[in-house]
């Protein structure tokens, strides 16, 4: 995350309560696939680990910070955070885009809204 522009989104969510979170690049694909359907597999980046347990490059940040949330331990609780970084799919822009937004969970601030993303190509 070198622009400025970025550093200006992340310091904006950060301002207005968004905690900024980094999750892994390589990720465990099961979650995604389960989530997001078999149809994203053709797009995703994947390997195996030593145990034979699929990995994927992160597709998107949305279910990496859901489970990073849930693992707290405090499911309940509300919590917003924000992030910044590549994510990876088959596809445009030679399988790499920068991607940066914000998750809420348990707000009451903002009634009706839950979630929002905006993503930026490089």
């Amino acid at each position: 995350m070198s622009s400025p522009l970025l550093k200006t989104l992340i310091d904006r969510f950060e301002a207005a309560g968004f905690a900024r979170v980094d999750v892994p690049i390589l990720q465990p694909a099961e979650p995604f696939l389960d989530v997001m359907g078999e149809d994203l597999r053709q797009r995703m980046f994947l390997t195996l680990d030593a145990e034979g347990r699929e990995l994927c490059l992160r597709p998107d940040f949305t279910i990496p910070t859901a489970l990073l949330h849930l693992a707290g331990g405090e499911a309940g609780r509300a919590a917003s955070y924000s992030y910044a970084g590549p994510v990876f799919r088959h596809g445009a822009n030679g399988g790499e885009v920068t991607q940066v937004g914000v998750e809420s969970f348990g707000r009451s601030d903002r009634p009706g809204r839950s979630r929002g993303r905006r993503s930026r190509s490089r």
